[in-house]
């Protein structure tokens, strides 16, 4: 199996349980206004209006994905969460996408903030499905060192996204060099929690 049909796999078993340089990158995200850019869901606080793209900043290029969400559990007295752009799904997508799987303090969180720090113990490309993907799975940028804040009680939730990720060498772009980029950005997260 392959690793975008393994990517792929995953994003769905978290669902069931043209410009200059400057300007925002082409995208599905941004071009389609079909069914699955204005799909509803059922967040945890009920009803909320549907962004139609979310937005990351890449070494200051405004960035499109899909609308962002998070899906949340309990587990040992901890919150783990899974932020994701909510991606068409289909084998062929040649859009942005980005999955962090994060574990908060559940009182922090119930707090109204929480926040969560990650550091990469090597700079060594990494087979995982954590980080960004561009154009589809051109490029994968894996996470070096990380911060992401969460803010808020309810849905949407504010998650603010910033630190230094390695843009890696794919099979199919070998000659595509190994770089760091900086990724900021400010996220309005829809909430989907899951029982334990």
């Amino acid at each position: 199996m392959s690793f975008q049909h393994w990517l792929r796999g995953a994003a769905i078993a978290i669902l069931a349980a043209g410009c200059d340089e400057r300007s925002i990158r082409n995208s599905p995200a941004t071009q389609q206004a079909g069914p699955a850019a204005t799909r509803e869901t059922t967040p945890a606080s009920g009803p909320t209006s549907q962004q139609a793209f979310s937005q990351l900043n890449i070494d200051d290029e405004p960035t499109a994905f899909a609308p962002a969400r998070v899906q949340l559990s309990n587990k040992d007295g901890a919150v783990q969460a899974s932020l994701y752009s909510d991606d068409p799904i289909e084998n062929d997508y040649a859009g942005n996408s980005y999955f962090f799987d994060m574990t908060f303090d559940a009182d922090d969180l119930s707090d109204g903030s929480a926040e969560w720090r990650y550091k990469a113990p090597t700079t060594e490309p990494v087979d995982s499905p954590r980080g960004i993907f561009l154009e589809g799975m051109k490029k994968h940028l894996q996470p070096l060192d990380v911060v992401v804040r969460v803010e808020g009680r309810g849905s949407p939730l504010t998650v603010r996204v910033e630190g230094q990720f390695m843009e890696v060498k794919l099979p199919e772009r070998p000659e595509t060099p190994s770089r760091v980029v900086t990724v900021t950005g400010t996220l309005s997260a829809t909430v989907h929690t899951e029982k334990e």
